[in-house]
C-alpha cells in the first residue's frame, strides 16, 4: 500500500470515529395524566384496563397494572386510572396514574400492587427519572428494574412531608422496563398509597448530520483511490 492510500484509509477511519460521536440527548418527559386524556375533575378517570400505551411523536411508554402476592410480579387484576384530587393536585402530587380499587375513591398505587412501565418504545429505551407523588409522611414507595436474572431493587424510601410530597428517584440505570409500588402493607388507619407522576426518558442518540458528511466523503476518497490504483497495476 503506497502512502496515498495509506492517507486515504486514515482519513476514513478518522471520518468513521467522527461519525460515531452521537449527537447530545434530548429528554422526553411523559406526564401520564396530561397524556391520558382525562378531565381535571376529582377523583380521576378508570382508564378501562390493566394497560394502556402513552404515545407521543413516534415513541411510546406502556404502563401495565401489576400485582405481587409474594411469588413476583405478574399482572395485577385493577385496572389503571388517571387520578388527580383538587385544585394543587400537580403542586401536591396528587395527580398521575393509580390503579381502580375496589371499594376506595383514591385510585392509588397501595401494597400489594403496582405498575410497570416498559420504555422498549422510546429513544433511548431507559429512564433518567421518575416522579412519584402523594408520599405522605410515612408513606413508602420502592422501584424495580427489570434486567435478565429477574426484579432488582433500585430505590426505596419513606415520606417525611404532611401535604403529599414529589419524589424524584434517578440512578435508574439502563432498565427497559421498571415497576413503581408500594412495598409496605397499611398499618392502623394509614392508607399507605403513592401515585406515578412522569417518567423523564432521553431519545436515542444519533450522529450529528456534518459527522455523517464526514464518512460519506471519507469513504468516496477511499473507493477513487482503490479504482485508481487497481488501475495502475493493471497498466503495469
Amino acid at each position: 500500500m503506497n502512502m496515498r492510500i495509506a492517507g486515504l484509509v486514515s482519513a476514513t477511519l478518522i471520518a468513521c470515529a467522527a461519525a460515531a460521536t452521537p449527537a447530545s440527548a434530548t429528554p422526553m418527559t411523559w406526564d401520564f395524566f396530561g397524556l391520558s386524556g382525562a378531565a381535571a375533575t376529582s377523583p380521576g378517570l378508570n382508564l378501562g384496563g390493566t394497560t394502556q400505551t402513552f404515545t407521543q411523536g413516534s415513541q411510546s411508554v406502556v404502563a401495565t397494572s401489576y400485582a405481587n402476592g409474594g411469588s413476583g410480579w405478574t399482572v395485577g387484576p385493577l385496572n389503571l386510572l388517571a387520578k388527580i384530587d383538587g385544585a394543587n393536585s400537580l403542586a401536591n402530587g396528587e395527580r398521575g396514574l393509580g390503579l381502580a380499587k375496589a371499594n376506595s375513591t383514591d385510585g392509588e398505587i397501595a401494597y400489594p400492587y403496582g405498575i410497570n412501565l416498559n420504555l422498549t418504545g422510546t429513544g433511548s429505551g431507559y429512564a433518567t427519572n421518575l416522579q412519584i407523588g402523594s408520599v405522605q409522611s410515612g408513606e413508602t414507595w420502592a422501584v424495580w428494574g427489570l434486567g435478565r436474572s429477574g426484579y432488582t431493587q433500585l430505590s426505596r424510601g419513606t415520606g417525611t412531608g404532611a401535604n403529599g410530597a414529589i419524589v424524584n428517584v434517578t440512578n435508574l440505570g439502563t432498565y427497559s422496563q421498571l415497576v413503581v409500588s408500594d412495598p409496605t402493607a397499611p398499618t392502623g388507619n394509614s392508607s399507605n398509597d403513592i401515585v406515578l407522576m412522569s417518567v423523564t426518558t432521553a431519545t436515542a442518540d444519533v450522529p450529528e448530520p456534518a459527522t455523517l458528511g464526514l464518512l460519506g466523503l471519507g469513504l468516496t476518497g477511499l473507493a477513487l483511490g482503490l479504482t485508481r490504483r487497481r488501475k495502475t497495476l493493471i497498466e503495469a
